[in-house]
């Protein structure tokens, strides 16, 4: 994901689907991004700070929740990013596996110690060979 990408995405998040709390923030970058990408509440929490501090959001509490919304400053802010909605078709429109992809590496970490020599050994091949394509593909993007 870009540097600073973040805060972009709370913002539109908010403009888009309205006040909401911190985890319905998540839940809206998540559905904006067609479950592309969920900032970790350790990235997101310190992006709302921030965004507070700037004053391109506000907090507020309603039934018993903090909850957010954008100001006037943060629309504005928004606004200069005219290329926040390209960037997120850009990520949506061809869905990257990566729920796939964490499952099956959180698969590999718990069960390598039971596996034997040869099947750690073919895991590791295909994980290389995986890395190998990936940077071939790319060059030096």
């Amino acid at each position: 994901m870009k540097k600073g990408i973040v805060p972009k995405l709370i913002l539109y998040a908010l403009k888009k689907k309205g006040d909401n709390h911190a985890y319905g923030i998540l839940r809206a970058i998540k559905e904006l991004t067609m479950n592309m990408y969920t900032p970790s509440t350790g990235v997101l929490y310190p992006a709302l700070r921030q965004l507070e501090r700037l004053k391109m959001i506000e907090s507020y509490i309603k039934n018993g929740r903090k909850m957010y919304r954008i100001t006037k400053r943060g629309e504005n802010a928004l606004s200069t990013y005219e290329d926040l909605e390209e960037f997120i078709k850009d990520i949506s429109t061809e869905r990257l596996p990566v729920e796939e992809m964490d499952a099956a590496i959180k698969k590999v970490f718990r069960v390598w110690s039971k596996l034997d020599k040869d099947k750690r050994a073919e895991i590791v091949k295909v994980i290389n060979e995986a890395i190998s394509k990936l940077n071939s593909i790319l060059g030096g993007a």
